[in-house]
């Protein structure tokens, strides 16, 4: 959206109380508090007041492009993004568009700075072997940008749903969604041949 004076109205509505991205600032993101007439101010992800001044001579591409559905780590869990369709007219993240959840638990996470730079930062995601071998503190390890893995109960999930179990004893993964048996077999090909699929 091309933010300016004379729209100023559109940017309130669509930006205020919302997280966003700007133009020129790579992966930095900002919070706006308040839209007025000729300024949008607000809070960076340093604790930084910012103003930005908004003029019809000198318009600025305001936008942020969010993901229907997205499996990130963040620090000790798996957290899951995902898109809230009842309120699309918002251009930002806002609780009112988009949830992110705990994947060992279902439940909510509140939409701040600490969590939100996890996601937008460049996601390293584990192999499943280093998930499955992982002898730390972490619950839940994000295996790809819609994979997890579930370390109590041993669950493999996409974004939200269980669609196969490790048993670790066996070796075995037990698929319980087969549609997604291909998606299994491809992480087990990258892994050190030790874990097979049962029937």
């Amino acid at each position: 959206m091309i933010a300016m004076s004379s729209n100023w109205r559109d940017v309130q509505k669509y930006f205020e109380n919302s997280y966003i991205k700007i133009q020129g600032y790579v992966d930095k993101l900002f919070f706006v508090n308040r839209v007025r007439e000729n300024m949008i101010m607000g809070v960076d992800e340093d604790d930084t007041l910012f103003e930005l001044y908004l003029s019809n001579k000198e318009p600025f591409e305001l936008d942020y492009v969010l993901p229907h559905r997205a499996v990130f780590q963040h620090g000790d869990e798996a957290l899951f993004l995902r898109r809230n369709p009842s309120r699309q007219y918002r251009r930002g993240l806002h609780a009112d568009n988009t949830a992110v959840v705990y994947i060992a638990t279902g439940t909510n996470c509140d939409l701040n700075f600490y969590i939100l730079k996890s996601y937008v930062e460049k996601q390293k995601y584990m192999s499943f072997m280093e998930a499955v071998d992982h002898k730390g503190s972490m619950r839940s390890m994000a295996l790809s940008p819609r994979m997890s893995y579930i370390r109590a109960g041993g669950e493999i999930r996409m974004d939200m749903t269980t669609i196969a179990v490790v048993n670790h004893e066996k070796k075995t993964i037990r698929i319980k969604r087969p549609i997604f048996k291909p998606e299994i077999l491809q992480f087990l090909k990258n892994g050190d041949g030790s874990y097979g699929v049962s029937p």
